[in-house]
């Protein structure tokens, strides 16, 4: 039952990183002002806004997810060690450098989503290196 605290905490991170970043998406699609500022840089329509909205979504929600698909279906037959860790927390930390370069720092969703990447990065670091004899997490 220890192990699998590890796993849930991670899990809940990252439903709440997908949660916030579907918020995001859905706010943003219903702005008439954002449709009107992306509509004067570029020139382009409704349908290449929401493209474009979409894009951004399925690309903010990429890591948590492959993270998340991850550790529940080899959470039984792979061992964690320094390696799968280092991969992992290192995919995090650079969805976490994108996020800051983003720099929308009008936005509620752009700290809660930096917070929420700091917090699955220090649990994705916190999992104990498990030992031969361990199979699960």
């Amino acid at each position: 039952m220890r192990k699998e605290k590890y796993i849930t905490k991670i899990l809940i991170v990252t439903i709440l990183i997908i949660s916030l970043a579907t918020f995001e998406s859905l706010i943003k699609a219903k702005s008439i002002e954002l449709f009107e500022i992306f509509s004067k840089k570029t020139g382009k329509g409704m349908g290449e806004y929401i493209n474009f909205l979409m894009f951004n979504y399925i690309i903010d929600i990429l890591e948590p997810l492959i993270i998340s698909l991850f550790l529940v279906f080899t959470r039984k037959k792979l061992r964690m060690n320094g390696l799968i860790k280092f991969v992992l927390s290192a995919m995090v930390l650079s969805k976490l450098v994108f996020k800051i370069s983003k720099f929308e720092i009008y936005s509620l969703f752009f700290y809660f989503g930096i917070l929420l990447y700091i917090l699955l990065f220090y649990f994705i670091l916190k999992i104990p290196n498990f030992s031969e004899g361990e199979n699960e997490l």
